[in-house]
Parts: C-alpha cells; structure tokens; sequence
C-alpha cells in the first residue's frame, strides 16, 4: 500500500492521530479544520454560481435571437425650416430645434440598445441631416445610409416598396422619410399601431419574427414595438 505524502502524515500526527491509524481510516476521516458548516456554506456558494451562469447563458441566447429578428423602423426627418422664397422643398433645412432634437433621439435610441444595418433615406436636405445626426450620434457608420429618391414625399405604397426590395441581409432596417407618407404606413403595417401622426423626428420600431428577408416580411403582419419621438 503506498504511503501517504509526509503533509498529511506530519499534519494528523499533530492532531494526535498515528500513521497508521489514519491509513486504517483514511476513507472516513476528515480534516480537522473543515466541519459541516463551512461544507455547505461551499455548496451554497457553488449553487449561486450555477444559478448565475444560467441566467448568463438565457441572457446570451435572448440577445442573439434579438439580433436575427427582423426589425423595421420607420423615421420622420425632424423639425424643418420654411422655405425661402424661391426655396425648393428639396432644400429646405432642419432648425436648429431639429438637429438638437435627433442628436438628442439618438441617445434615447442607444438607451434602447438600438442598432441599424442599413438606412433607406430620402436625398432632401432635411433628410439627409436627420439621418447624418442620429447615426453618427449612435456611433454607427455613415456608410450604411443608402439615399432612395423615390423616397422624397412618397406614398405609403412606394415606400413598401423600397422596403420589399433592401438588402435582406439588413436585419435591422431605418426609413427616414416624409409625411404624410410615413405615418400612413405605419398605420397601414400593423392594427396595433396607436399613432395618428408622426411628429417630427418621431420612429417608430416594427418586428417580423419569421421574415427571412424584406420581400417575406411584406406578405406579414409584424408586431408594433414602440415609438418614441424627440
């Protein structure tokens, strides 16, 4: 029978308990120093970590699932200017008020956790500051914005359809457009949507679970999510 290192040998010999008293019952006998108590306050501690690595990982699979949902959100280009006399609409500016009121939307939306993959714009003045402001304020890439004409005061129905034709790998997908054309599709999308109107800089946030692509999502209802508005 092999011996026993000399740690444990010396360490219970201290304890009063010979060599070979504690090969003879070495299966039962426990370190003096660790009693009941401190056994199961280590099982109680082991038990917590285990619990919270399981909220971790329900955690982590949530946010990957979120990430793969498809979302659409719906934009109105903020608070404008009036046009000048011999203005075209095509040129008109946000004010002042505009621009503070996105920068100031695009903290509510990381607040949100809110990304996009890609942003359909209208080419206006007023639409493509408001779409430059809140994803630069969101830290993305000024690259994901894609400028859409036949977005510039577009029905509901064109706006559908260049939403049917964006890039299906774009699972997280921003229009910024004009009204009246924007709040009537939003209506138009889901019989859960409770605006009328979109105020200025208003976006409001649609979900397709079980679109695969843009062109699926059209033939869906989606789920109505939330609007916010600066």
């Amino acid at each position: 029978m092999s011996q026993p290192s000399p740690k444990y040998v010396i360490h219970f010999q201290r304890s009063g308990i010979g060599e070979k008293s504690w090969l003879k019952n070495k299966k039962t006998c426990s370190f003096p120093h660790i009693n009941k108590a401190t056994i199961q306050m280590e099982n109680q501690t082991i038990k917590k970590i285990e619990t919270l690595f399981l909220c971790i990982e329900a955690n982590v699979v949530t946010f990957v699932q979120n990430l793969n949902l498809r979302t659409l959100y719906l934009m109105r280009h903020g608070h404008a200017l009036s046009a000048e006399i011999g203005q075209a609409d095509y040129a008109r500016k946000l004010s002042e008020r505009g621009e503070a009121d996105i920068a100031h939307e695009a903290q509510i939306l990381l607040n949100k956790s809110i990304s996009f993959d890609l942003v359909l714009c209208s080419p206006t003045e007023r639409t493509q500051k408001t779409a430059g402001i809140l994803v630069q304020g969101m830290g993305l890439k000024h690259e994901i914005i894609e400028f859409e004409t036949r977005l510039v005061n577009a029905s509901p129905d064109q706006i559908f359809f260049c939403i049917m034709e964006a890039n299906p790998e774009a699972n997280h997908l921003l229009v910024v457009a004009h009204n009246p054309g924007i709040s009537n599709l939003a209506g138009m999308l889901s019989t859960q949507t409770p605006i009328l109107s979109f105020q200025p800089g208003g976006i409001a946030a649609f979900q397709y679970p079980e679109a695969r692509s843009w062109m699926e999502a059209a033939q869906q209802e989606p789920e109505f999510l939330w609007y916010v508005q600066p």
